[in-house]
């Protein structure tokens, strides 16, 4: 069904109301891999067209993200749910999630696909920059550095001093830790 309705360009009305209420009861299933796929096809529900609200579909992944016990389910989810200025909060919060898996893949997989760091608060940037490059496992702390050191560099088409105006250095202790772990890891640009 989840393969069926990634690849359907349109569904009844009736269809689609039975199909959603129904995948919302697997949503709640006991079973883990059950709960994977009903987000994988709940996903395929969002409309994504920017605009001002929320679709249903995804503040069902929005409750998911935050509250379902499996973080393989909650990593499905996240990866999944639309990218609007509505769910971002809610994306970037999961930079804290408490799997380390979920932590690594924000910042190696689902902050790469915001296009450009600076659609993110300046504010929001430091909590990231701070979570990622403080957090306990070392996987974490790479997936940081390297999209401070090539995303967000590409971002700004590889001016530094660009880059770090933006990362806020004067105002921001987290700035100092990320600028030296940048001139670590990008010699060829010293």
């Amino acid at each position: 069904l989840s393969h069926l309705m990634h690849n359907m360009t349109s569904i009844d009305d009736d269809l689609y109301k039975f199909l959603f209420s129904n995948l919302l009861t697997r949503v709640y299933d006991k079973e883990p891999p059950v709960r994977l796929k009903a987000v994988t096809c709940i996903a395929s529900f969002q409309n994504d067209d920017g605009g001002e609200e929320i679709s249903e579909a995804a503040q069902k992944l929005l409750v998911i993200v935050q509250n379902d016990p499996s973080p393989e389910v909650r990593r499905a989810a996240v990866l999944q749910l639309e990218n609007n200025k509505l769910t971002r909060p809610y994306i970037l919060e999961r930079a804290r999630d408490v799997n380390s898996t979920n932590r690594r893949i924000i910042y190696s997989k689902v902050l790469k696909t915001f296009k450009d760091f600076r659609t993110i608060p300046s504010n929001e940037r430091i909590k990231l920059l701070t979570w990622g490059l403080r957090d306990r496992e070392e996987s974490v702390q790479k997936a940081t550095t390297k999209l401070l050191c090539e995303t967000w560099l590409q971002n700004v088409d590889n001016d530094v001093m660009e880059l770090l105006e933006r990362l806020k250095v004067m105002e921001s202790d987290i700035s100092e830790t990320a600028v030296k772990v940048f001139l670590e890891n990008r010699k060829d640009i010293t």
